[in-house]
């Protein structure tokens, strides 16, 4: 077993601190259960006119998991560990390429700010954002 953090809880974002190159959400919230290795993740993020959810639950032992979208796309996720650090990889076929999202969390030495640092790179798009959650 890994001497690992644990991501457990309930955040917030915090635009202030946080680096979007997407536009910002009115507000993300994010709930976390992690019993290592099981992590589960569930977000909502807001716009004005829209909203997005994301639900994941994975193991952090790199074992990849295929799932099909609504849309017909096929995702492959996985997750390791890199140090503290938490890795999601995540890629889909995108024509004859391939489109990836990799998020690098990670935890503030009090354990009260998650960072996720997620780069996405596809045909139409390419962003980096730095994801600042306060727990609430």
């Amino acid at each position: 077993m890994h001497g690992s953090p644990d991501f457990s809880g309930e955040w917030n974002l915090d635009l202030e601190l946080s680096r979007l190159e997407i536009p910002a959400p009115t507000c993300s919230t994010v709930r976390i259960e992690h019993r290592e290795p099981s992590f589960d993740l569930y977000a909502q993020h807001v716009w004005e006119e829209r909203s997005r959810t994301v639900h994941f639950e994975l193991t952090t032992d790199g074992k990849e998991v295929v799932e099909k979208e609504a849309d017909g796309r096929v995702t492959h996720l996985r997750m390791y560990w890199e140090g503290d650090t938490l890795i999601l990889d995540a890629w889909w076929p995108e024509g004859e390429a391939k489109a990836t999202n990799i998020v690098k969390y990670s935890l503030s030495a009090d354990g009260r700010t998650l960072m996720a640092d997620e780069r996405a790179k596809a045909l139409k798009y390419a962003y980096h954002n730095l994801w600042i959650m306060r727990k609430s």
